[in-house]
């Protein structure tokens, strides 16, 4: 009854947000904030600050590394991670400094379409800043740096513009317009901005928001002088902005993002973290074999994504493994060849401005779609990934579906969908099909793994790294694709580098965050009992991350050799 009823609130967009408003503030009131629980981990937090001893922080010294750790959304997980990294720094010596926003920003991320406008700003203000005190931090807010006649003048600017000005639109010598894009479509959850009232309007917001976010960051990296930058992703306008300013300025910038792992974390020098980009290191993993211990721990792993575990479980509540049921629900032909095409969420952050051999996601589902209109021996099924629609508040709003349907209204009977709700497995399909032709999926390097031939499309980080085919055009594409039935699966030795990538990307990419669980709802739990367990020695992944923050080292778990602490060094 209670899941029914939240999901009725969640429709009636109006009630939902009052009543998320009205809920979160309560919190800033004393006695007030009694009537609404506050979040798990704030509770938990609270006791362990309670019962933890006194802490000094390191002394200061000449090399003293000045740290600005950027949290401008209440997301929790990126909250409390953000939080105990900003401790452990500090426990190190670090002279460390928040930043978050405080409001007056008409649209952000921290929502998609679906439950904002209104902002939640009275959640995320009273959020972070409640998470951040406990530890006595004292963040900088974005209101801080703008007032309020700022912002009217930004609005006025943006109000006078075109349509056709909004990708080309400045504001204080920053492409405003261009940081924007990213985080406009993740808002529309849709792969393009269209020429709809929402998406125009959309995008005027967050024209505004760009440009008061770039005013303010000048003048806050000028107040706290840092010496690195460590924020989320990159990718996402605030970031965005930030990362610009801070390449102008000499600042290094660490980026961070949830791992494929359970209670992971990716992280990256001067890069987006979310490219996985493994390019310096990997000619020295390249060259070296698995251990007997590795090589369990890899096949483990597959064979838990293989059975429909880790990421697979999120998406699918049960998958349908049979070979028999999979030619029948579909209609496939045993004895004709079957091409496998796997599908990015169109405004997925792994395919914006990933783009290589075509401009675009659809425009590679068109080109694939079309081959097979020439090629009818030629069975083609398309997997839509099923978080088109198994993300609560974040459903697709351009579909894969919907693009087909609009661009071949017949598909012809070569061509099969496997719709995103469907309980067919992908690893069923990859095991059944002759090659693997992806855009930037991670199941590319699984179908490898699996000796098939795979096609990839996108810009993707297991790309040229010597066991797939790839193509910087359309026309070189196409043309590896109709002689896919000739193309070698890979070796011996080509299916052994695609395991070390595999293992090096897996298991050494991805940091374990054991000190916090995730769970349902948004929620989390800390695991320990005392702030003791971010001092210096006491986790071995926060070592990691904040030697990699300070010391410049690579954030790659277990031992280095020399040569790769080399190669780090150069690049």
């Amino acid at each position: 009854m209670m899941v029914w009823l939240k999901q009725q609130l969640r429709r009636s967009r109006s009630l939902y947000a009052w009543l998320r408003a009205s809920k979160y503030a309560l919190w800033r009131y004393p006695g007030l904030d009694r009537l609404v629980p506050l979040p798990s981990e704030i509770v938990q937090l609270e006791k362990i600050v309670k019962g933890s001893q006194p802490q000094d922080k390191q002394p200061p010294t000449p090399e003293q590394q000045r740290v600005l750790v950027v949290t401008p959304r209440a997301w929790s997980i990126h909250v409390a991670r953000d939080l105990l990294v900003a401790h452990s720094l500090r426990l190190r010596g670090a002279d460390v400094q928040i930043y978050t926003c405080g409001g007056r920003l008409p649209v952000c991320n921290i929502a998609s379409h679906h439950a904002a406008p209104p902002m939640p700003c009275d959640f995320c203000h009273t959020y972070t800043s409640r998470m951040f005190q406990l530890l006595n931090f004292s963040p900088y807010r974005l209101r801080d740096f703008v007032s309020s006649d700022d912002i009217k003048v930004v609005q006025r600017v943006v109000a006078s513009l075109s349509p056709k000005e909004f990708a080309l639109f400045e504001d204080s010598d920053l492409p405003v317009g261009r940081m924007v894009q990213i985080s406009v479509r993740w808002f529309l959850n849709s792969g393009t901005v269209g020429d709809d009232s929402l998406s125009l309007r959309t995008y005027r917001q967050f024209l505004v928001s760009g440009a008061i976010v770039g005013r303010a960051a000048r003048q806050l990296l000028q107040q706290t002088n840092p010496q690195v930058l460590y924020l989320l992703n990159g990718l996402f306008f605030e970031e965005q902005i930030l990362m610009f300013l801070a390449r102008q300025w000499n600042i290094d910038v660490i980026t961070h993002e949830s791992g494929f792992h359970a209670d992971s974390e990716i992280l990256a020098h001067n890069a987006i973290a979310g490219y996985f980009d493994l390019s310096t290191v990997w000619p020295y993993f390249a060259n070296q074999p698995l251990t007997t211990q590795e090589a369990r721990y890899l096949d483990a792993y597959l064979q838990v994504r293989w059975q429909g575990g880790q990421d697979a479980a999120r998406y699918y509540p049960h998958i349908q493994a049979d070979t028999d049921a999979f030619f029948r629900t579909l209609g496939l032909d045993p004895n004709r060849p079957i091409i496998a095409a796997f599908t990015n969420i169109l405004w997925d952050s792994a395919v914006l401005g990933r783009h290589r051999a075509f401009s675009s996601m659809t425009e590679w589902l068109a080109a694939l779609v079309e081959h097979a209109v020439r090629n009818p021996q030629h069975q083609l099924v398309i997997r839509i990934h099923p978080a088109e629609i198994r993300l609560e508040m974040r459903e697709t709003r351009q579909r894969v579906a919907d693009f087909l349907q609009a661009n071949f209204p017949v598909l012809p009977p070569n061509v099969h969908i496997i719709p995103p709700d469907s309980p067919l497995s992908s690893y069923t399909l990859m095991r059944l099909s002759q090659v693997g032709l992806v855009y930037t999926s991670t199941v590319g390097l699984e179908m490898a793994l699996q000796d098939k031939p795979v096609i990839v499309a996108g810009q993707t980080h297991y790309a040229d790294k010597g066991f797939t085919y790839q193509a910087d055009n359309a026309c070189d594409y196409l043309a590896l694709l109709n002689q896919f039935s000739t193309l070698s699966p890979p070796s011996p030795d080509e299916v052994e580098l695609a395991r070390r990538y595999a293992y090096l990307f897996f298991f050494r990419l991805m940091v374990p965050f054991p000190l916090i669980t995730t769970l349902d709802r948004g929620r989390l739990r800390f695991n320990f009992a005392d702030l003791s367990a971010l001092r210096p020695g006491a986790d071995s992944s926060l070592d990691l991350i904040c030697e990699g923050i300070l010391r410049r080292k690579p954030f790659l778990v277990g031992p280095l050799p020399p040569e790769v602490l080399e190669l780090y060094a150069k690049n």
